[in-house]
């Protein structure tokens, strides 16, 4: 269909700045925030997109943005005007400059309505396989999640409409992305969970139906690979022929592989965050919809799969949220909330939830204290990160602000370098001894101070005579020229043993 038939029949919503040229042929319809889509493109398509990607500061991105468009060969360009009020003028100039037809749509417009309007008119005389293959990138265009919602649910609609099935598309923590939602029974969307956290298609989807209530459920991994707790599920009731089945969890992938990239402003207060400038982080926070006199809590993860599980997660929160990636496998999250330990026990029931499909890799989350101002969150940040580090068992496992009051977290803050030195220094004779002598001094001294010094309590827990533990003790104390009759020598003694070796 030619760009002037869609601005004809858009009543309003496609606007041209200029000439539309050689009035170019659009096969298709892609939303896009992004500064380089191009992974999303194909050619032919009329791009959408909010100027989310715009930065007043950066006139360059214009021209890197436009570049990136006719480079994939995308048939036009629509840009809204609700975020700004207006298309920039850079932007015109390098539409114009390279000849990419241009077009405005009017704060009233609405993404979703343009895209769902133009995608039936597109799609008359195909099939839904056919369309569905030929717009893979379609979710990019649900991309209007700015404009509220997803082109997801767009592309459901159509699935009920065309072939009279219901799909909805879930993610572990048991939010509905889109589908009907007044239609699945709370139960049901937990039921439906679940069994998602519980199956085997984490590498792919090969198990079968499921029947939930008493209807048949089919369910689909997006994307096969990563555990399901880090992975969406799109449910289908009834039947639906596989290959669109494959077709439409593949587009949900898509999808999810945007929520996960978040917007460039909140990379920007991690990236603070994980830095040393208060003032920077104030500002990062502006831009991100905090107050930063309001309180505020930092959530640090450490695993393989931690931002999948923490934005997933902390979308389910209320309050504004934002999370990224802060390098060496840490991502880091700021939530808007009074208490950090109301916070960590919310965590940590999502976490419970989720472990059935989490996978062997252990997943470690420390949740700070609400603080205000950038050098309460750049503490915040270091304090989620010593409280993460200091999680014991099991191996997914929150651990709040109140472990604080535990040696355990300053121990954790010292170099590993310093930790291992004074182990060295403190135990190294017993160490020695024992392997020279087939000797069990170390276990002895543990065992002592774990009996709070009681010779008799020590004897018996180890089975031994009370004389031979006095023995041992006295022989501890000569090797490390300790007096365990002294508490400042009973907690340097101590502290070693609980450092790793």
């Amino acid at each position: 269909m030619h760009l002037s038939e869609l601005v004809e029949r858009a009543e309003g919503g496609l606007v041209p700045i200029g000439p539309l040229g050689a009035d170019p042929v659009v096969q298709t319809v892609v939303t896009t925030d992004l500064l380089d889509p191009r992974r999303y493109l194909s050619g032919g398509e009329l791009v959408l997109t909010g100027l989310a990607w715009w930065r007043p500061e950066e006139p360059d991105r214009a021209a890197q943005f436009v570049a990136a468009l006719v480079s994939a060969g995308v048939a036009a360009l629509a840009a809204g005007e609700a975020q700004l009020g207006g298309v920039p003028a850079e932007l015109v100039e390098e539409c114009r400059r390279a000849g990419l037809p241009l077009l405005r749509v009017p704060v009233e417009a609405s993404f979703a309505d343009i895209t769902e309007r133009a995608l039936r008119q597109l799609a008359s005389g195909e099939g839904l396989v056919e369309l569905l293959t030929r717009h893979r990138s379609l979710v990019a265009a649900v991309a209007a999640r700015e404009q509220g919602g997803t082109g997801l649910d767009g592309l459901l609609a159509m699935v009920r409409q065309d072939l009279g099935t219901r799909c909805w598309v879930l993610t572990p923590a048991g939010r509905v992305v889109a589908g009907p939602a007044g239609e699945l029974d709370e139960g049901v969307r937990r039921a439906l969970v679940r069994r998602h956290l519980g199956s085997s298609t984490g590498r792919g989807n090969g198990d079968g139906p499921v029947r939930v209530d008493g209807q048949p459920y089919r369910l689909l991994v997006a994307p096969p690979g990563p555990p399901p707790a880090a992975a969406w599920c799109l449910a289908v009731r009834g039947d639906l022929d596989p290959a669109v089945a494959d077709l439409l969890a593949s587009l949900v992938a898509l999808e999810r592989d945007l929520f996960l990239r978040r917007p460039d402003r909140e990379a920007a207060l991690v990236a603070a965050l994980d830095g040393s400038d208060a003032d920077g982080v104030v500002s990062a926070l502006h831009h991100c919809g905090f107050d930063p006199n309001a309180p505020a809590a930092v959530v640090a993860g450490h695993g393989p799969y931690a931002r999948a599980v923490l934005t997933d997660v902390l979308a389910t929160q209320p309050g504004r949220w934002a999370v990224g990636e802060a390098g060496t496998g840490w991502v880091l999250g700021v939530v808007a909330v009074d208490d950090g330990a109301e916070l960590a026990n919310r965590l940590a029931a999502a976490l419970s939830a989720l472990a059935p499909g989490l996978g062997p890799e252990p997943l470690r989350v420390g949740v700070s204290d609400a603080v205000t101002g950038g050098p309460g969150l750049l503490g915040a940040a270091a304090e989620a990160r010593a409280v993460a580090r200091v999680s014991g068992q099991p191996p997914h496992i929150v651990t709040g602000p109140d472990r604080l009051a535990s040696y355990e977290l300053m121990l954790a803050a010292v170099p590993p370098e310093l930790r291992r030195a004074y182990r060295g220094r403190v135990l190294g004779p017993l160490i020695d001894h024992d392997r020279a002598h087939r000797t069990d001094l170390v276990q002895t001294l543990a065992t002592y101070l774990d009996c709070s010094g009681s010779w008799s309590r020590c004897a018996e827990r180890m089975h031994l005579h009370v004389n031979t533990v006095r023995y041992r003790i006295e022989r501890i104390e000569a090797l490390t020229g300790r007096d365990l009759r002294r508490l400042d020598d009973q907690v340097d003694l101590l502290v070693a043993l609980r450092l790793p070796a």
